[in-house]
């Protein structure tokens, strides 16, 4: 498994690559080839960034016939292989669109070259028009690990999603109102809010909130020995403030982080776990997908309908062991209904 992470959400990407470079995997396509034209960078990207860019505004003149090959080239490129690929890079540079009276997909490129830019002026070019620059052997690695942030967990129910979806640690929480862990819970703007209380009498004490299709979903626990008194309170609003509870010291954590997601090849939750490169306890569990349970199957039936709820999210403890979550060295799992619109909180251990 490659560990290199190919994807920077905030960009678009492109791929970018010398014909050596394209010889070297799948042999020559033309003998008769200036060295402009070999030593210039080429690149594809999709249709739908044309008015992006990148632009070559300092690009060198050559003569027509160059010019001629040079794109007779890259039209190959892209026809005979690199449209023809299906590794992950090739999802995330290119929109698939699909044709449903036809059952067919379409993808647009925009592909050319740069002569009398170096690689290197090439790709800062790019990074300066926002692009995220894909090289040659990225794009074909079949194992490539892709980054991603995405708004919602309900973006990850497809049957095209591939992989596991790990959470991983971020050291910033950038927005109330996604997935993040410890701080402040929320509640709507002017809008009472009950917090949430142990059978005990005490406040449950609030671990963290996950992004759905169906709101912000809000973990509290009991923080006594009552054991598996958990709840979670989820909250549709785009119009949110901050809530604080009564007791700070009982119903609040040591600790504040945000998360990001990162698509990683494996069969299961473990095996991405074992194989992700980071320190193990920067790794906060996974999202959708299946749940790897520490003991027997228990997901929960929802109180409103009765059938099996959706599994959401597994949680590991946290980074930082003086101020984890207390899952008794377990995990926790979130579930949830859509239909409903409740959701239940359990822990293994």
């Amino acid at each position: 498994m490659s560990t290199k992470i190919a994807q920077d959400t905030h960009r678009p990407a492109v791929l970018v690559f010398h014909l050596s470079e394209f010889f070297r995997t799948f042999g020559m396509l033309e003998n008769d080839i200036s060295k402009v034209v070999y030593d210039s960078p080429f690149y594809i990207y999709d249709q739908s960034y044309e008015d992006a860019g990148p632009k070559f505004e300092e690009e060198e003149e050559i003569s027509d016939e160059d010019c001629t090959i040079g794109f007779s080239i890259i039209r190959k490129i892209w026809t005979e292989y690199v449209g023809k690929a299906s590794t992950p890079c090739f999802n995330y540079i290119f929109k698939i669109i699909k044709y449903p009276e036809s059952d067919g997909d379409f993808v647009g490129p925009i592909h050319g070259f740069a002569p009398g830019y170096t690689m290197d002026s090439a790709i800062e070019t790019m990074i300066k028009q926002n692009f995220t620059v894909i090289s040659w052997d990225e794009f074909w690695n079949e194992n490539i690990i892709i980054e991603t942030e995405s708004e919602s967990i309900g973006e990850f129910y497809s049957d095209k999603n591939q992989g596991i979806n790990l959470l991983i640690k971020a050291n910033t929480v950038d927005d109330i109102a996604k997935t993040s862990f410890g701080g402040l819970p929320v509640k709507d703007y002017n809008v009472p809010f009950e917090w949430p209380k142990c059978d005990c009498g005490t406040e449950l004490q609030y671990q963290g909130k996950i992004k759905t299709d169906i709101g912000l979903e809000m973990i509290f626990m009991q923080n006594c020995d009552d054991w598996g008194n958990n709840k979670v309170v989820i909250v549709e609003s785009e119009n949110l403030e901050f809530v604080y509870p009564g007791e700070k010291q009982i119903a609040l954590r040591k600790a504040q982080y945000g998360a990001r997601t990162v698509t990683v090849d494996g069969d299961d939750y473990n095996m991405a776990r074992e194989c992700y490169p980071i320190r193990r306890r920067d790794i906060l569990g996974q999202i959708s997908g299946s749940p790897a349970w520490l003991q027997d199957d228990e997901t929960p039936k929802c109180n409103c309908c009765g059938e099996k709820m959706r599994f959401v999210a597994q949680l590991e403890e946290g980074p930082d062991y003086e101020t984890a979550m207390n899952f008794g060295g377990g995990c926790g799992y979130l579930f949830d209904c859509p239909v409903g619109k409740t959701a239940k909180f359990i822990t293994q251990c």
